[in-house]
């Protein structure tokens, strides 16, 4: 089975969540499933859940992955973000306590700290899925990490590699879930040198929905993955992501994209 997923993501908070499931549509090769989660009677998640029967490829993904360094030979991504975060801090930009307290926070924890801001364990069982992200994914690399560490872009894109620290010895649906969290995960190393390339220092991230396809079953987190991003901001803040995530060999996996409000303001050079 293959499945699309889109959550509208409102807000969170420690009540007790209510989940409703509508069947919208059931055929032998698909099904449809409408999920509203409400806390204290009040809507705050709905997804839109759909299965379907593997069939023949009818057209080829449109789609290819992009040529880049292999892991080895890429910085991490805790690493990457330190030096950026101390050179606009010490020579080139002031950055608003916001964006500081952002990086600050990734350098902490880069895997536990980013789910939480995005509001993402409360879909899932929190207690198993902060257990499986806090003991499994933490290789993570940045491909081009001299241009990420100068602020500088190179096209509206990022590219990150991350694997399994150990070995995972979960589901295959566990192996899923960890894939889809990485996903998600690479949102915010992208807006925050997004803005900060363009002299804008970032005080405002709201993840609005996350749309995600999974092409393939045979997902494995214990190799190492390449999510490639290519983003976009319109106007008033609003932003765009297109998400692939890809193995080793050039296999595509997932699909998603992602939407948020993003916000900044200019700052003020120290030169």
């Amino acid at each position: 089975m293959r499945k699309y997923n889109l959550e509208y993501i409102l807000v969170t908070n420690p009540s007790a969540l209510v989940y409703h499931v509508k069947d919208l549509c059931t055929k032998d090769e698909l099904c449809v499933r409408e999920v509203e989660i409400l806390q204290n009677d009040e809507l705050r998640i709905k997804s839109h859940i759909l299965f379907h029967e593997i069939c023949r490829e009818f057209i080829a993904h449109q789609c290819h992955m992009p040529v880049t360094p292999m892991p080895d030979f890429c910085d991490s991504l805790t690493e990457t973000l330190k030096q950026l975060l101390e050179r606009h801090n010490d020579e080139v930009f002031s950055l608003s306590h916001e964006t500081d307290e952002l990086g600050n926070m990734i350098l902490l924890d880069p895997i536990n700290e980013i789910f939480d801001v995005l509001f993402l364990l409360c879909i899932y069982a929190p207690k198993k899925c902060t257990y499986l992200i806090a003991n499994t994914v933490q290789n993570i690399c940045i491909v081009d990490a001299d241009s990420f560490r100068a602020a500088t872009m190179k096209g509206f894109f990022t590219k990150i590699w991350a694997k399994t620290k150990t070995k995972f010895e979960g589901s295959s649906s566990d192996h899923k879930l960890l894939a889809s969290y990485l996903i998600e995960t690479t949102f915010l190393p992208s807006m925050l040198r997004y803005h900060i390339s363009r002299g804008f220092s970032l005080t405002e991230l709201i993840p609005l929905n996350f749309c995600l396809y999974i092409h393939s079953n045979d997902i494995n987190v214990n190799e190492w993955f390449l999510c490639d991003n290519h983003f976009s901001i319109a106007k008033c803040g609003r932003a765009f992501i297109e998400h692939h995530l890809w193995t080793v060999t050039g296999n595509l996996l997932i699909t998603a994209s992602s939407e948020a409000i993003i916000k900044g303001r200019f700052v003020v050079s120290n030169t």
